[in-house]
């Protein structure tokens, strides 16, 4: 088994690349977020949970292994 490195600014920004078009006030009424914790795990700020990955990945339908390199 190997172990990856996350490095959480990394995971913002492909969090905002596969974002595309819509915007974070958009994004957080889907998620239920407010807009400045969005943006801080976008800027990498904040480190989001498994289930919030899930949840960006659900909202944005796409698969976050994606995001996290896999």
């Amino acid at each position: 088994m190997t172990t990856k490195e996350i490095h959480f600014a990394d995971l913002g920004k492909g969090l905002r690349e596969i974002r595309g078009d819509r915007t974070l006030k958009e994004l957080g009424v889907i998620l239920g977020q407010q807009i400045s914790y969005l943006c801080e795990i976008e800027n990498g700020n904040k480190t989001p949970s498994l289930n919030m990955l899930q949840r960006y990945g659900r909202a944005l339908n796409t698969k976050i292994n994606l995001v996290l390199g896999g």
